[in-house]
């Protein structure tokens, strides 16, 4: 089962896809949001088969969803809730019962909670925090457990070839041609 920790919804679980394995331990399930948008998230096929959602290959969301199974997931959290949809057991032969004919409303189902990503998912992640955390001190600090960073030596600033004294402070209104084009014109000049 992929993680969806980052992952966020509040709205309806409206259909599942279909899976070409007999038994499948995880279902892509649409959910469709309060304000219309839809989304797919896997889903384990434990609480997928209590849902009793309907298959649909296309997952086309229908106009309306408020028949089905709410659910709801902050983000960042490892967990999302899901309420069953409200089922009213009618026999055969009777119309079902209006509000005004009927006392106690009908009781709203529990919420229940159920994890996001499995233990192998955030050992992975784990493992990738720490060898990031590694790579990043190897590049700054040289040490893959050194947290300090390394000093860094000033190259110095290089010097003309065959000066021995420090590089010329100040600017100077003519400029100088290094050595090797000063002696070709002086021999051009003396021919």
């Amino acid at each position: 089962m992929q993680s969806s920790y980052f992952a966020r919804w509040d709205g309806h679980a409206v259909s599942v896809r279909g899976s070409r394995n007999a038994s499948p331990s995880v279902y892509t399930v649409l959910i469709v949001s309060n304000d219309g948008t839809s989304q797919e998230q896997n889903w384990s096929a434990e609480t997928v088969e209590r849902l009793v959602l309907p298959v649909d290959q296309m997952a086309m969301a229908p106009r309306d969803v408020s028949d089905r199974p709410r659910t709801t997931k902050d983000a960042y959290s490892l967990t999302y809730r899901v309420q069953p949809a409200i089922k009213i057991d009618v026999p055969e032969g009777e119309e079902p019962s209006t509000s005004e004919d009927s006392s106690e409303p009908a009781p709203e189902p529990e919420w229940t909670n159920h994890g996001t990503t499995s233990p192998q998912a955030l050992a992975l992640a784990l493992v990738a925090w720490v060898v990031g955390l590694g790579l990043r001190n190897m590049l700054f600090s040289g040490s893959p457990f050194n947290l300090e960073t390394r000093t860094r030596h000033r190259v110095q600033e290089q010097r003309a070839m065959g000066s021995t004294g420090a590089p010329a402070s100040g600017s100077t209104s003519r400029k100088t041609a290094p050595n090797r084009q000063t002696s070709r014109k002086n021999r051009r000049r003396r021919r």
